[in-house]
C-alpha cells in the first residue's frame, strides 16, 4: 500500500523521518485483533505539526545515542478506534477498554499521540523492550521489567520526555503530545 497524503493540519512522519522505520501495524493483521482496522486504508505515519516537531527532535536525541525508532501507530482516525471497540464486543474483550489498554476517543484520535520501540541505527535490528508493543500484560507497564529492557524504556522516555511528550505508565511505547485544542478527526 502506498502512503496518502496526510489529513489536513497533519505532518506526514516520513517526509521529516524519512530514515526510521515503519511498521504501521494497524494497517495491517499484524496487531492484537489480527486484522486491519476501519480508515487505515495506507500505512501512514501522521502526527499535528508541534508533536511531529518534537518527535523529530527525540529521534534527533536518541541519534546521538546510536538509536532510533520503529513507529507502530501515530495518528488514528475515530472509525479505527471505533472498530477496535466493535471488535472487542465481538470477542469479549471489552476489558481492554474498561482497564485503559485503548482508550476511547484516544489521543492517536486527535493526532497527538506515538506509539513506537527503539531499533539500532546502524543496524536497523529491533531492540528488546522486554514485552511487544500492543501486549495488553503487567510486563508493559514503564517499570514492568528489569534489566536491559528497563534501561531502553528509560532512555526511550528520556528522549520523549525531553520534547515535551507525556508517557503512559501502561504502555511503555505509547507517548502523547499535550495540545487541549487539538479536534478528534476522522
Amino acid at each position: 500500500m502506498k502512503p496518502s497524503a496526510p489529513p489536513p493540519g497533519m505532518r506526514d512522519l516520513r517526509q521529516c523521518l524519512p530514515n526510521v522505520c515503519y511498521c504501521i501495524a494497524y494497517a495491517t493483521p499484524d496487531n492484537f485483533a489480527g486484522r486491519p482496522f476501519d480508515g487505515y486504508g495506507a500505512p501512514g505515519a501522521w502526527l499535528r505539526a508541534a508533536a511531529a516537531d518534537a518527535l523529530c527532535r527525540a529521534v534527533d536525541r536518541l541519534a546521538q545515542d546510536g538509536l532510533s525508532v520503529v513507529i507502530f501507530d501515530a495518528y488514528r482516525p475515530a472509525r479505527a478506534t471505533a472498530h477496535m471497540w466493535r471488535w472487542a464486543q465481538e470477542v469479549g474483550r471489552v476489558d481492554l477498554f474498561d482497564d485503559g489498554w485503548i482508550a476511547r476517543p484516544s489521543r492517536h484520535n486527535r493526532g497527538l499521540a506515538v506509539d513506537l520501540s527503539l531499533v539500532d541505527a546502524t543496524t536497523g535490528a529491533w531492540l528488546d523492550m522486554g514485552s511487544p508493543f500492543d501486549a495488553f500484560v503487567p510486563e508493559s507497564h514503564v517499570r514492568g521489567v528489569t534489566g536491559a529492557a528497563l534501561q531502553r524504556r528509560l532512555v526511550l522516555r528520556a528522549a520523549l520526555l525531553a520534547e515535551g511528550f507525556r508517557p503512559l505508565e501502561s504502555e511503555w511505547w505509547h507517548f502523547e503530545h499535550p495540545d487541549p485544542t487539538a479536534e478528534i478527526l476522522d
